[in-house]
């Protein structure tokens, strides 16, 4: 069915009282209704407020109505901004059934991030209706369809309580008209949980003091010039749905080693810590099969703690010295508390300033216990972790005890993939 202003009015217009607009708005309307009515004509007609898609290539896109489609808002039958559900899918062409104004946006998204072959549709929800005849707020929808566009064309899947909007003007994002409104729009979508909206900075201000702590309001970055750092700097790293432990490591990584996340590098280690440290030690230790088990271990710790539980979930030893400086001694709790296999953790080992020399004899002395050399237990010194200068006291600790020297090529911040 193709619906127009004039098509939608024709019919508004002709019941007189509240509820056959709202009857006739349903009828004509289809699965558009629940997406645009008001809150109150949603009820008044029996409908429950719609479920926003998380498929991959979901977008949802905040849209105020113009013109004289204002008749129906302050009738109170339309709601002022409503979210259009819309889909980026793998294909050349933009659907025609687009509303006026969407398939130049989409075009203008592909262009500034580089991204072909994906074209723009109504969502499933909209099956069957052709929007060519309405003239959204179309131009405002450029956040939402570029992270949206980055995320598909990237294997990633949207959230459904992050939203976006934004204008792009080739130096930043532009601001918007109708913020309140969507705002309002944006809250009755996500009614049990405290939802995020992106905005631009011209439009913060303004948002946060609407929205009144209902919703986290965030500000795109102003003046960068680049569209997909402007996405990046948080709005990305929001709206993506990381993979869960079920889900398979190469999965887990493939999201980790996303641009997005790598640039946010306190996000990205929170991920490693809960989803991917000790999936990845089991395969480390998977491939270690067949060598002598390690009876003693030394390794640093340093405030990125997750490397010593890497490494000691690697190699399994039976028992593990830590050496800490005075701040990531905070730590041996974290790391005690994630290993999952029999190791007892010694106390550990303190380097302080000038300290090096004690701290050198404490570690050899505790790799190098009294018997005969038939009976000695197997000991080693893991250097990937800790400090420059945990890695020397570890070395000469190492060649005193002549204990293994082991060293793990593993990097997990800036730019580095895992």
């Amino acid at each position: 069915m193709r619906l127009d202003c004039h098509f939608v009015l024709k019919h508004l217009r002709a019941p007189t009282d509240f509820a056959g607009r709202i009857s006739a708005a349903d009828d004509i309307s289809s699965g558009l209704a629940p997406w645009v009515l008001s809150a109150g004509a949603r009820a008044k007609a029996g409908l429950s407020a719609p479920s926003i898609p998380d498929a991959r290539g979901s977008v949802v896109a905040l849209c105020v109505w113009t013109g004289e489609m204002k008749g129906p808002v302050e009738q109170k039958v339309l709601a002022p901004a409503f979210a259009l559900p819309l889909l980026w899918v793998e294909r050349k062409s933009d659907s025609p059934r687009l509303p006026e104004g969407f398939a130049a946006v989409a075009d203008g998204v592909r262009q500034a991030l580089e991204i072909h072959d994906w074209g723009l549709d109504l969502a499933e929800d909209l099956d069957g209706l052709d929007l060519s005849g309405f003239a959204f707020d179309s131009a405002s929808a450029w956040a939402s369809l570029a992270a949206g566009l980055y995320l598909a064309a990237n294997g990633g899947t949207p959230r459904t309580d992050v939203f976006a909007t934004g204008v792009w003007n080739g130096k930043g994002v532009e601001s918007v008209d109708g913020i309140e409104y969507k705002i309002e729009a944006v809250l009755d979508l996500v009614a049990e949980k405290k939802p995020t909206l992106f905005v631009p900075s011209a439009n913060y201000d303004q948002a946060d003091k609407h929205a009144a702590e209902r919703a986290d309001i965030v500000a795109f970055p102003p003046g960068e010039s680049i569209a997909y750092k402007s996405l990046r700097e948080g709005l990305l790293v929001m709206l993506a749905v990381p993979p869960a432990t079920t889900d398979s490591l190469e999965a887990r990584c493939a999201y980790a080693n996303q641009d997005f996340l790598m640039a946010a590098f306190a996000k990205r280690r929170e991920y490693y810590r809960g989803n991917l440290v000790l999936d990845l030690a089991a395969r480390i230790a998977e491939k270690r099969k067949g060598e002598p088990r390690v009876d003693r271990l030394v390794l640093g710790l340093s405030l990125s703690w997750e490397l010593a539980v890497l490494l000691i979930a690697a190699i399994r030893p039976r028992q593990a010295l830590l050496l800490c400086t005075v701040e990531s001694n905070n730590h041996i709790a974290a790391v005690k508390d994630k290993l999952t296999h029999d190791c007892t953790i010694e106390p550990p080992v303190l380097l302080t300033r000038d300290g090096e020399e004690k701290a050198c004899e404490e570690v050899a002395k505790w790799l190098s216990p009294l018997g005969s050399d038939c009976c000695r237990p197997t000991t080693a010194v893991e250097i990937t972790s800790g400090t420059k200068e945990m890695t020397t006291v570890l070395v000469i600790a190492a060649q005193r005890a002549k204990a293994q020297l082991l060293y793990l090529s593993h990097k997990t911040s800036g730019t580095t993939p895992l």
